[in-house]
């Protein structure tokens, strides 16, 4: 996975998972307990995440300028 702060309230979570994750809804219920509940959460499906040069994962990315 992937979390990605797009703007302020505004979330992408990459998944790399069949084009339909089963438990997507609870995963979602889960993060606006975290990010609060007027937060716009989307998801998108991926084949893969794009590695570092250092060969891990970034899991969380900020996009947001203020």
């Amino acid at each position: 996975f992937q979390f990605i702060q797009k703007n302020q309230g505004t979330y992408l979570m990459k998944l790399n998972a069949r084009s339909s994750f089963d438990k997507e809804a609870e995963l979602k219920e889960d993060l606006l307990k975290y990010l609060g509940k007027d937060a716009i959460i989307s998801f998108e499906y991926v084949n893969e995440i794009p590695q570092l040069n250092s060969g891990k994962w970034k899991k969380i990315v900020n996009e947001w300028k203020n």
